[in-house]
């Protein structure tokens, strides 16, 4: 019996390690292809059986890469309770790297729920540690990710400095794809800013790794050509056949920017097909809220002569424009505020520095009198310690001079000692004789009765 039970231990033992090493397996795999193979990794992690994940790292590092790979294939999650285990693990636990992309993938999932607020807020937590540990890709993602957050609350000079930390970081990490991308929001950020210069500056930036575009940067960069035309005043025929090749070459209507061509064909006097494009742009996106399709809209249907149209599309247009101010102005006054906020912290920076400057220079002062204090209470008893050694040294030397005093005396009481001695034997002597020579010297009429 006791065989039997040994036995099915040592085998459950060996199942449930087989089972551990299928799973690290398979996390390990997914980590591996995670940056290259997104779509794979995430197939691999949700085949995992949770039930399998038995130590608290296994847990972490699952809840961890799944937050990853559903970034990365594009599905937003708004709630954290998939990263939590991984953010409580971390915590205490693993390399700089892992906690880093905690706090980056928890900042991502505020994004998503639009909580720009706390999305910055974890973005600081992770820019708060150690960085020089942790990789340049993982730094470029954090930047960009503060630009789109600053470029939507339109922070425009903290999205460029956002953005062209992360152009720095994703060159180090050889991310063309990405430095391109960021070259192009920065292009974005710079139309904004009606910055002409600049605008063209990150577009060609951009051209350089034009090999390593994907879907999205051929279509952003596209747009951003367009625009660049328009601005600069590119011959009609130029911008229009640019426009042709690239709507043959790239047919995702979903990802073209149709009120951009719709500008360009209104600005060269083809207004039919202006409002074709704008009639596209409606089809493949929501613009209920877009201020650029209602002030190209009003101008398109003005030139076609339709008044009436032309005069609400201008109405919406107006309340947009005017939501839009308020939210600038807003903006502003949030830029305002933080910047008075960063002058009262760097002010109490100040006063705490001052503080502690001063408590330290009482400290040292204190230290220094104290150790003065020290040195001549030190030098006082070693005053002391020398007169009581001398002291000490008289009374020693008096001592001896006292034993030799008395055992001087004491040799002199025990020679007068044998002296006295010799002196009664000699008595005793003395004695004896003359009770002798009296016993002799008794007169004859002593014995007359």
């Amino acid at each position: 019996m006791k065989r039997l039970l040994v036995f099915l231990l040592c085998a459950s033992a060996v199942f449930l390690s087989c089972k551990d090493n299928q799973v690290g397996s398979a996390l390990n795999s997914a980590e591996i292809s995670m940056n290259d193979n997104p779509e794979s990794s995430l197939e691999v992690l949700e085949s995992i059986d949770k039930d399998l994940l038995s130590t608290r790292k296994q847990k972490a590092k699952y809840a961890l890469l799944y937050s990853m790979a559903l970034d990365k294939n594009y599905i937003d999650i708004k709630a954290d309770s998939i990263i939590a285990p991984a953010v409580k693990y971390y915590e205490c636990h693993g390399s700089k790297e892992d906690r880093f992309l905690c706090n980056y993938y928890r900042a991502r999932i505020y994004e998503n729920a639009g909580d720009n607020e706390n999305a910055l807020l974890y973005a600081a937590k992770a820019e708060s540690l150690d960085t020089s540990r942790v990789s340049a890709e993982s730094k470029c993602l954090l930047y960009a990710m503060k630009g789109r957050v600053y470029y939507d609350a339109r922070k425009l000079i903290n999205a460029i400095e956002a953005y062209e930390l992360a152009c720095k970081y994703s060159l180090r990490a050889g991310k063309y794809c990405h430095y391109a991308n960021y070259c192009l929001r920065l292009a974005d950020v710079y139309i904004y800013n009606h910055d002409n210069a600049n605008l063209n500056k990150y577009i060609k930036l951009a051209e350089q790794f034009h090999s390593y575009f994907g879907t999205f940067e051929i279509h952003n960069y596209s747009r951003l050509i367009i625009l660049s035309m328009l601005w600069n005043g590119i011959a009609t025929k130029d911008y229009l056949d640019y426009i042709d090749n690239y709507i043959k070459e790239h047919p995702q209507y979903d990802m073209i920017q149709w009120h951009i061509i719709a500008k360009a064909y209104l600005s060269a006097g083809c207004t039919e097909e202006a409002l074709t494009m704008l009639d596209n742009y409606a089809k493949y996106y929501d613009v209920s809220l877009n201020i650029s399709y209602y002030g190209i809209l009003s101008d398109v249907l003005e030139e076609l002569g339709d008044y009436e149209r032309a005069l609400n599309a201008q109405k919406i247009f107006a309340e947009l424009v005017k939501e839009e101010d308020v939210k600038r102005h807003r903006s502003d006054i949030e830029v305002v505020e933080d910047s008075y906020r960063s002058e009262l912290i760097q002010t109490r920076q100040r006063h705490y520095t001052s503080y502690a400057i001063s408590i330290s220079i009482l400290l040292l002062t204190l230290l220094l009198y104290m150790n003065i204090k020290w040195k001549v209470q030190r030098q006082h008893n070693k005053k002391d310690l020398e007169e009581l050694q001398q002291e000490y040294a008289a009374l020693v030397s008096l001592k001896e001079r006292m034993d030799g005093t008395y055992q001087y005396l004491s040799g002199q009481i025990s020679k007068q000692s044998h002296t006295d001695q010799e002196l009664m034997k000699v008595l005793g002597q003395r004695i004896k004789s003359l009770a002798a020579f009296r016993d002799t010297c008794k007169l004859p009429w002593h014995n007359v009765t």
